[in-house]
């Protein structure tokens, strides 16, 4: 464990031997306990060096036991990174699905040529302790003909008695894609059907997810190559959600309109929730994470539980606060508005609004909401010597705000609006615990300190 470290989170997942972590995979529940793995470069902080897989597990999703990294790029089929994958669970056994990274050694792009992706299966009777061998249920050869050497990250699923994968996918063309995969036994799978856009969305789609969810079907992936469009798209990379109609890709939504979020999954827990993590960082962001000097970088989001709501006559999904967040709550202290609270370094706000504009601070993070404008903006307001750490602005139409819920873990600031219709997620780098300050006639709430 890293114990120089003041920006060490309290309950969320991180790399705490040190490292960088970032996608989530082969997230899983078996006998009461909660499995997340996730992609694992333990040489260097910077991102540099070897991919394995972390494992983590925790009975309550809070409280969390680093259980080493048992998948490691250690044969032909994976050398050069074992990339993000999947978890599938059947009568106890764990059955684990990624992508086995290999660039062959020549003068390649590693794009059109050089690079295979080897989907790879291992299964774990004994909780993720011990795996069997590697097995690549999948290699080029078994991909579309029109894809380039940029296809990853098994998403697997059982339906009906039959099995199912989702792979992302960039073409020769260029264009993003979905490949829909079936199985009769998870070895031997055969080309389905391709979900993609009319008209170009990015040059490549990651981290699929299809899934149901309250009678409707969704596609959650991450779009790489999107351009900005005013507040939308703001980020380097993309992540967020069609709804699929009868094959058909529509209403592509954000995720999250905060600064570090990508690479999301989700499973379903014994108590039949669907529950979503992310990472919290990004690949080629232009946003620094002074943890790295301390020899740490990224973490996970909170586990999120997703339900659809109606909104403007569509079917969209909410990202709820996990209730078990209650588990933390420590006393509570009022929230008296123009007044600043006792400081804090872990805590849950909940604040409700009557109406009118308001804003709420944390050290220089504001959250400040325009009625008129529908308009709620994150901002870090002193980039000189910001706890945001370079980030600066991001934006969201969010209509009327009757609820905030504000989760600060040290390190990383979870913004729910209106009970996560939309998110908003950040890290960030106070040198002490700080005092929220509110403003607005219409608030009113409570703060709990969180104590883990």
């Amino acid at each position: 464990m890293i114990t120089d470290s003041k920006w060490n989170p309290k309950f969320h997942v991180f790399p705490q031997n040190g490292g960088w972590a970032n996608d989530p995979n082969g997230l899983c529940q078996i006998n009461g306990l909660y499995h997340v793995f996730y992609q694992y470069r333990p040489d260097a902080a910077d991102g540099s060096g070897r991919v394995f897989w972390g494992h983590s597990v925790s009975e309550d999703l809070l409280h969390w036991e680093f259980k080493g990294a048992p998948i490691a790029p250690d044969t032909d089929l994976d050398k050069n990174g074992a990339y993000s994958g999947s978890a599938l669970v059947e009568n106890g056994v764990m059955k684990l699905f990624y992508t086995g990274n290999v660039k062959l050694p020549g003068d390649y792009d590693y794009t059109t040529a050089g690079r295979l992706s080897n989907t790879i299966l291992v299964e774990s009777r004994d909780g993720g302790a011990t795996f069997t061998p590697k097995k690549a249920v999948m290699t080029n050869a078994d991909y579309p003909a029109d894809i380039s050497c940029h296809i990853r990250d098994p998403k697997v699923w059982k339906e009906d008695g039959k099995y199912y994968m989702v792979l992302g996918a960039r073409t020769k063309a260029d264009k993003g894609e979905v490949i829909l995969f079936s199985s009769n036994d998870t070895e031997h799978w055969k080309t389905e059907k391709v979900l993609t856009t009319k008209d170009p969305f990015g040059y490549m789609w990651e981290c699929p997810d299809l899934f149901m969810l309250g009678g409707r079907k969704f596609l959650s992936l991450c779009p790489q190559g999107v351009k900005a469009d005013g507040i939308l798209y703001n980020n380097i990379y993309q992540s967020g959600y069609f709804t699929v109609d009868n094959g058909q890709l529509q209403d592509f939504t954000e995720w999250d309109r905060g600064f570090d979020f990508y690479a999301p999954q989700s499973f379903v827990d014994e108590q039949g929730r669907r529950l979503f993590i992310g990472w919290m960082g990004m690949s080629d962001s232009p946003f620094p994470n002074p943890s790295t000097k301390v020899g740490w970088q990224h973490m996970l989001t909170l586990p999120r539980v997703l339900e659809t709501y109606e909104k403007d006559g569509k079917t969209k999904i909410a990202q709820r606060l996990l209730p078990e967040i209650g588990l933390l709550h420590g006393a509570a202290e009022e929230i008296k508005v123009g007044t600043d609270s006792r400081p804090y370094s872990c805590f849950h706000a909940e604040i409700e609004n009557a109406g009118g504009d308001f804003s709420v601070r944390f050290g220089d993070m504001e959250l400040h909401y325009s009625q008129a404008q529908g308009r709620m903006a994150l901002l870090f307001t002193n980039w000189g010597n910001s706890i945001g750490a370079g980030r600066s602005g991001r934006r969201a139409i969010v209509g009327d705000v009757h609820k905030l819920d504000i989760v600060i873990d040290v390190s990383s600031a979870e913004i729910f609006v209106n009970d996560g219709e939309e998110v908003f997620t950040t890290r960030i780098y106070p040198e002490s615990a700080l005092p929220l300050h509110t403003y607005g006639k219409g608030l009113s709430g409570r703060i709990y300190e969180l104590n883990v």
